[in-house]
């Protein structure tokens, strides 16, 4: 989910930066920087986000969590 999500966004962000091109003072609107750090933050944040749930997961004892359900 994250990666289509950040599909969607990369291509919606090219679509909108002739709108948003007005705005940016001396910044070009197709920084090769920007494109690439925010989608490997967003990586980042997502593969942590399930990362810490997955180890959480591990110290629990599988027969115990089925008796508790």
């Amino acid at each position: 989910p994250a990666l289509i999500g950040m599909g969607f966004g990369l291509l919606g962000s090219l679509a909108i930066v002739r709108i948003i091109q007005s705005m940016l003072f001396e910044v070009d609107p197709f920084d090769a920087g920007v494109f690439a750090s925010v989608p490997c933050a967003i990586v980042l944040v997502s593969l942590a986000a399930g990362l810490i749930p997955a180890l959480r997961t591990t110290v629990i004892d599988p027969a115990q969590a089925l008796r508790a359900e």
